[in-house]
């Protein structure tokens, strides 16, 4: 049998996340999360991510600290927690209410993308 090496890692198996599931019913928890201010947030607007170097082919995600997040929280609108990422607590937070959350962002933040669509970029 040939076997063919991959010439990256899959994005779709080698999350660096600790998804910690454990904790995931710890209210406590999950609210001193999202008050830490090394917390960070990945905004997603009508199911589509916050990303930069689209148009360059080379799409990575943008991770808001939560004060550049601030805005996008929108009165504690819907988050929810993916797990920690090198020491860091991480959310996604639903800003799908703002007809147009890019001005909301601080500047050049980049876009965002349906992540279906770069997904064989990364």
């Amino acid at each position: 049998m040939l076997s063919i090496p991959a010439s990256r890692p899959n994005a779709y198996t080698g999350s660096p996340l600790d998804r910690a599931s454990h904790r995931r019913d710890d209210a406590a928890f999950i609210e001193a999360a999202l008050a830490d201010p090394n917390t960070v947030f990945a905004p997603v607007w009508r199911a589509r991510n916050l990303m930069k170097g689209v148009a360059e082919g080379t799409p990575q995600a943008v991770l808001l600290t939560g004060e550049a997040a601030g805005a996008l929280r929108m009165a504690g609108g819907p988050w929810a927690w993916l797990g920690e990422w090198e020491g860091r607590q991480v959310f996604a937070v639903d800003c799908s209410t703002a007809d147009d959350p890019i001005p909301l962002l601080p500047p050049e933040m980049g876009s965002f993308a349906d992540l279906r669509q770069v997904a064989g970029l990364l």
